[in-house]
């Protein structure tokens, strides 16, 4: 598996617990609701995969329209 793609949901979860995988992916894909910068800041900063992109699109049809690849967590100012 080189590509992994997360609802928002599962991410929060398996964040902490998946690290080791995470660095194994090539593209690791999250999206489908609002991502918590911390949850973000903690994966880039321990074995992250090799692009982490946050997907966007409609929801409920949990499709994505766009992505952006995440390269670090600002402070929001």
């Amino acid at each position: 598996v080189t590509v992994l793609w997360m609802t928002a949901g599962l991410f929060h979860q398996y964040a902490s617990g998946l690290g080791e995988a995470f660095s194994r992916l090539r593209y690791l894909i999250v999206g489908g609701d609002v991502l918590d910068p911390t949850v973000i800041g903690r994966v880039l900063a321990n074995d992250p995969p090799q692009h982490l992109l946050n997907g966007y699109g409609p929801t409920e049809a949990t499709t994505f329209s766009a992505t952006c690849e995440i390269v670090s967590v600002g402070n929001g100012s």
